[in-house]
């Protein structure tokens, strides 16, 4: 694969990265020249997904992290810029599908913890990011979003909801740091497995992988 200049030698943050598009989005970087910090609840998944990368060449680094716990993204920052010198690149990819029910039947206890991984933690990893990034004066922040995130989604509301809230919370961040020389978007979380079935994020369990 071509390595493009601005790729190389960058530093890139994927959470969710040891399965599915987070797995597939490190392996696109690597190639590309780019250090990868590969995140993941699962820590088998994860270091596979570092053996993948170091095994074709290129430099990674496994941190463990829930999503949804602010001193476990605090310290998967920290450990990213003290390992690589800056963070570039975050792309924001954790995160499980939900429960299927109707909104008047759906169980509280799966939309809080679905909203807390997918809208809370996204949330949590773009304040660390974002801190980050302002002290550098760069940096791009990609999060994991759906056609559920413009869509409705029957049976699936608390999913829906989420990737709504992941929309409008990238939109308002891009307005606010639109001086600043760091960029942020929001991306389709579409993935094709083996088959060419829909993977839509795939659920790793609490702050796990798309």
């Amino acid at each position: 694969m071509k390595k493009e200049k601005e790729f190389q030698d960058k530093t890139a943050l994927i959470t969710g990265a040891g399965s599915g598009i987070g797995r597939e989005t490190a392996l696109e970087f690597s190639g590309l020249g780019t250090n990868v910090v590969v995140s993941d609840i699962d820590e088998t998944a994860g270091k596979e997904t570092v053996k993948m990368l170091t095994k074709a060449g290129g430099d990674a680094l496994f941190v463990k992290a829930d999503v949804t716990r602010s001193e476990e993204v605090k310290k998967m920052v920290g450990e990213s810029v003290e390992k690589f010198g800056g963070l570039d690149f975050a792309v924001n990819n954790a995160g499980v599908l939900s429960a299927e029910a109707r909104t008047g039947d759906y169980p509280e206890e799966d939309w809080r913890r679905l909203i807390d991984i997918n809208l809370t933690g996204v949330f949590l990893c773009m304040k660390y990011e974002l801190q980050q990034m302002a002290k550098q004066s760069s940096g791009v922040i990609i999060n994991t979003a759906s056609i559920a995130g413009i869509a409705g989604f029957p049976k699936n509301s608390a999913y829906a909801a989420s990737k709504h809230g992941v929309v409008g919370l990238t939109k308002s961040a891009a307005i606010e740091y639109a001086q600043r020389n760091s960029h942020q978007r929001c991306l389709p979380g579409i993935h094709l497995d083996a088959n060419g079935r829909n993977s839509d994020e795939t659920s790793t369990g609490t702050g796990g992988g798309a």
